[in-house]
Protein backbone atom coordinates (compact mmCIF):
# COMPACT_ATOMS: atom_id res chain seq x y z
CA UNK A 1 0.00 0.00 0.00
CA UNK A 2 2.97 2.41 0.82
CA UNK A 3 4.75 1.57 -2.04
CA UNK A 4 2.09 2.49 -4.56
CA UNK A 5 1.05 5.62 -2.90
CA UNK A 6 5.12 6.54 -2.77
CA UNK A 7 5.18 5.73 -6.47
CA UNK A 8 2.34 8.01 -7.33
CA UNK A 9 3.98 10.85 -5.07
CA UNK A 10 7.27 10.69 -6.65
CA UNK A 11 6.02 10.01 -10.25
CA UNK A 12 4.77 14.13 -9.27
CA UNK A 13 8.39 15.22 -8.98
CA UNK A 14 9.28 14.44 -12.34
CA UNK A 15 7.32 17.22 -13.43
CA UNK A 16 9.12 20.64 -14.51
CA UNK A 17 8.65 22.50 -10.74
CA UNK A 18 7.65 25.85 -12.91
CA UNK A 19 3.26 24.78 -11.92
CA UNK A 20 2.10 26.64 -9.61
CA UNK A 21 -0.29 23.76 -8.04
CA UNK A 22 1.38 22.71 -4.65
CA UNK A 23 2.51 18.70 -4.59
CA UNK A 24 -0.19 16.67 -3.38
CA UNK A 25 0.38 14.97 0.33
CA UNK A 26 -0.33 11.27 0.83
CA UNK A 27 -3.57 10.11 2.73
CA UNK A 28 -2.34 9.17 6.57
CA UNK A 29 -2.98 5.36 7.06
CA UNK A 30 -6.01 4.22 9.35
CA UNK A 31 -5.51 3.63 12.70
CA UNK A 32 -7.73 1.16 13.88
CA UNK A 33 -6.52 0.07 17.07
CA UNK A 34 -4.44 -3.47 16.34
CA UNK A 35 -1.74 -2.55 14.30
CA UNK A 36 1.79 -3.21 15.40
CA UNK A 37 2.80 -0.45 18.36
CA UNK A 38 5.93 1.93 18.01
CA UNK A 39 8.29 0.84 21.26
CA UNK A 40 10.46 3.46 22.93
CA UNK A 41 14.33 3.73 21.78
CA UNK A 42 13.30 1.85 18.40
CA UNK A 43 14.86 1.74 15.16
CA UNK A 44 12.59 1.60 12.13
CA UNK A 45 14.17 0.05 9.07
CA UNK A 46 12.76 0.59 5.58
CA UNK A 47 9.74 -1.86 5.56
CA UNK A 48 9.02 -1.50 8.86
CA UNK A 49 5.79 0.49 10.17
CA UNK A 50 4.87 1.33 13.67
CA UNK A 51 1.75 3.42 15.24
CA UNK A 52 1.65 5.11 18.36
CA UNK A 53 -2.01 5.44 19.59
CA UNK A 54 -3.11 5.70 23.64
CA UNK A 55 -2.34 8.46 26.04
CA UNK A 56 0.01 11.13 25.91
CA UNK A 57 3.17 10.30 25.97
CA UNK A 58 7.18 11.55 25.62
CA UNK A 59 9.44 8.45 24.39
CA UNK A 60 13.42 9.00 25.23
CA UNK A 61 14.14 7.88 21.44
CA UNK A 62 13.30 7.08 17.92
CA UNK A 63 15.42 6.54 14.96
CA UNK A 64 13.78 6.55 11.06
CA UNK A 65 15.98 4.33 8.88
CA UNK A 66 14.10 3.83 5.65
CA UNK A 67 10.79 3.07 8.00
CA UNK A 68 7.87 4.92 8.58
CA UNK A 69 5.69 6.41 11.94
CA UNK A 70 2.11 6.84 11.88
CA UNK A 71 1.30 8.89 15.14
CA UNK A 72 -2.50 8.36 16.41
CA UNK A 73 -2.52 9.98 19.74
CA UNK A 74 0.28 12.65 21.36
CA UNK A 75 3.35 11.82 21.31
CA UNK A 76 7.14 13.53 22.24
CA UNK A 77 10.26 11.94 21.28
CA UNK A 78 13.26 13.12 23.37
CA UNK A 79 16.12 12.19 21.30
CA UNK A 80 14.62 11.94 17.46
CA UNK A 81 16.30 11.02 14.16
CA UNK A 82 15.52 10.74 10.50
CA UNK A 83 17.91 9.38 8.07
CA UNK A 84 15.28 8.18 5.84
CA UNK A 85 11.76 7.14 5.81
CA UNK A 86 8.36 8.79 6.29
CA UNK A 87 6.21 10.15 9.06
CA UNK A 88 2.28 10.71 8.58
CA UNK A 89 0.54 12.60 12.17
CA UNK A 90 -2.91 12.01 11.85
CA UNK A 91 -6.27 14.13 12.20
CA UNK A 92 -6.49 15.25 15.96
CA UNK A 93 -2.72 13.95 16.79
CA UNK A 94 0.37 15.77 17.91
CA UNK A 95 3.99 14.98 17.40
CA UNK A 96 6.92 16.55 18.94
CA UNK A 97 10.16 16.95 18.13
CA UNK A 98 12.29 17.42 21.46
CA UNK A 99 15.62 19.51 21.27
CA UNK A 100 16.82 16.68 23.89
CA UNK A 101 20.15 15.87 21.99
CA UNK A 102 20.36 19.63 21.58
CA UNK A 103 21.80 19.57 17.19
CA UNK A 104 19.57 20.62 14.69
CA UNK A 105 17.59 18.12 12.44
CA UNK A 106 19.30 17.23 9.13
CA UNK A 107 17.35 15.58 6.12
CA UNK A 108 19.26 14.55 3.41
CA UNK A 109 16.71 12.83 0.65
CA UNK A 110 14.67 9.78 1.03
CA UNK A 111 12.20 11.90 3.91
CA UNK A 112 8.65 12.46 4.04
CA UNK A 113 7.10 14.30 7.05
CA UNK A 114 2.87 14.48 5.92
CA UNK A 115 1.42 16.50 8.72
CA UNK A 116 -2.64 16.44 9.43
CA UNK A 117 -2.47 17.15 13.08
CA UNK A 118 -0.08 19.06 14.74
CA UNK A 119 3.22 18.98 14.34
CA UNK A 120 6.40 20.39 16.49
CA UNK A 121 9.68 20.64 16.07
CA UNK A 122 11.84 21.96 18.79
CA UNK A 123 15.16 21.91 16.66
CA UNK A 124 16.25 23.83 13.45
CA UNK A 125 15.09 21.70 10.36
CA UNK A 126 17.79 21.42 7.58
CA UNK A 127 17.40 20.20 4.18
CA UNK A 128 20.70 19.86 3.29
CA UNK A 129 22.22 18.07 -0.31
CA UNK A 130 22.04 14.77 -0.73
CA UNK A 131 18.21 13.99 -2.00
CA UNK A 132 17.91 13.35 -5.46
CA UNK A 133 14.61 13.35 -7.89
CA UNK A 134 13.47 10.21 -7.00
CA UNK A 135 14.11 10.64 -3.53
CA UNK A 136 13.34 13.84 -2.14
CA UNK A 137 13.02 15.49 1.29
CA UNK A 138 9.69 16.62 1.82
CA UNK A 139 7.50 18.31 4.60
CA UNK A 140 3.88 19.03 3.69
CA UNK A 141 1.49 20.77 5.71
CA UNK A 142 -1.37 18.50 4.33
CA UNK A 143 -4.52 20.39 4.98
CA UNK A 144 -6.31 23.22 6.26
CA UNK A 145 -6.64 22.75 9.43
CA UNK A 146 -2.66 21.14 10.24
CA UNK A 147 -0.71 23.19 11.95
CA UNK A 148 3.25 23.53 12.32
CA UNK A 149 4.98 25.36 15.10
CA UNK A 150 8.45 26.03 14.56
CA UNK A 151 8.20 29.36 16.43
CA UNK A 152 12.07 29.94 17.95
CA UNK A 153 13.48 27.94 15.22
CA UNK A 154 15.16 27.92 11.54
CA UNK A 155 14.27 25.94 8.53
CA UNK A 156 16.75 25.95 5.96
CA UNK A 157 16.49 24.85 2.58
CA UNK A 158 19.92 24.15 0.57
CA UNK A 159 19.27 21.06 -1.44
CA UNK A 160 17.48 21.22 -5.35
CA UNK A 161 15.48 18.45 -4.69
CA UNK A 162 13.76 19.74 -1.25
CA UNK A 163 10.44 21.05 -0.76
CA UNK A 164 8.22 22.75 1.56
CA UNK A 165 4.02 22.96 0.94
CA UNK A 166 1.87 24.63 3.60
CA UNK A 167 -1.82 24.19 3.43
CA UNK A 168 -2.11 25.06 6.76
CA UNK A 169 -0.91 27.01 9.76
CA UNK A 170 2.96 27.45 9.87
CA UNK A 171 5.05 29.34 12.30
CA UNK A 172 8.80 29.78 12.09
CA UNK A 173 11.44 32.10 13.70
CA UNK A 174 13.12 32.22 9.91
CA UNK A 175 13.15 30.51 6.79
CA UNK A 176 16.45 30.38 4.33
CA UNK A 177 16.53 29.50 1.15
CA UNK A 178 20.24 28.51 0.31
CA UNK A 179 22.09 28.74 -3.23
CA UNK A 180 21.40 25.17 -3.36
CA UNK A 181 17.41 25.66 -3.24
CA UNK A 182 14.98 25.82 -6.15
CA UNK A 183 12.37 27.68 -7.87
CA UNK A 184 8.72 26.13 -6.46
CA UNK A 185 10.91 24.89 -3.43
CA UNK A 186 8.06 26.29 -1.09
CA UNK A 187 4.44 26.27 -2.12
CA UNK A 188 1.49 27.90 -0.26
CA UNK A 189 -1.87 27.10 -0.61
CA UNK A 190 -4.94 28.94 -0.85
CA UNK A 191 -5.98 30.45 2.58
CA UNK A 192 -2.92 28.97 4.59
CA UNK A 193 -1.16 30.79 7.10
CA UNK A 194 3.07 31.37 7.13
CA UNK A 195 4.05 33.48 10.03
CA UNK A 196 8.45 33.82 10.50
CA UNK A 197 10.68 36.44 12.27
CA UNK A 198 13.60 35.91 9.47
CA UNK A 199 12.72 35.78 5.40
CA UNK A 200 16.35 34.86 3.52
CA UNK A 201 16.04 34.25 0.05
CA UNK A 202 18.91 33.48 -1.85
CA UNK A 203 17.54 31.70 -5.03
CA UNK A 204 14.69 33.56 -7.50
CA UNK A 205 11.13 32.11 -7.49
CA UNK A 206 11.83 29.62 -4.58
CA UNK A 207 7.87 30.95 -3.20
CA UNK A 208 5.00 29.95 -5.10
Amino acid sequence: MFKTSLFLLLFAFSFPRGFSQCLTPLPPPACAGTEPLLVDNETLAAGTTRWYYGATTTMNSLTLDGGTLVVCGDLTIDKFFMNSGSIYVRPGARFVISSGIGAGLILRGDSYIFNYGVLEIQRNLSFDPGATADKPSVLINASTTAMLKMSNQYFVINDPYSYFVNHGKAEFWGIITDPNSSAGALCFGDGSFTRMAVLINKVADTYS
